[in-house]
């Protein structure tokens, strides 16, 4: 086991076992959107997500989570892409490092 996960599971642990705790946070995202051609639906699109949570008070708990896709759309109602996740789930805690490939429609 290495640290970072030896971490993890001790934050983890730590949480459990608290009747109640409180998390501070924010979450910004951005997306730059592309055209591929005048009147064309096509484009290419990257966004990014960032959160980050703090534990109020003293103990672990808090965790942080980057986001990011590039995603093509063909047409305005589909999308698909890659996408690829770091950081801890804000909810478990459990650390991840993900690639994704993604589809995407719109109603």
């Amino acid at each position: 086991m290495t640290r970072d996960e030896h971490m993890q599971r001790r934050a983890k642990a730590e949480l459990v076992g608290a009747p109640e705790y409180t998390r501070l946070g924010f979450d910004l995202s951005g997306l730059l959107k592309y055209p591929l051609g005048e009147g064309s639906d096509q484009s290419i699109s990257l966004g990014l997500d960032y959160a980050l949570r703090q534990r109020l008070g003293h103990g672990r708990g808090n965790v942080q989570l980057l986001s990011a896709r590039l995603l093509f759309n063909p047409v305005a109602n589909l999308s698909f892409g890659i996408a690829y996740d770091r950081g801890e789930n804000l909810d478990t805690l459990e650390h991840g490092d993900t690639v994704k490939l993604t589809l995407g429609l719109r109603r």
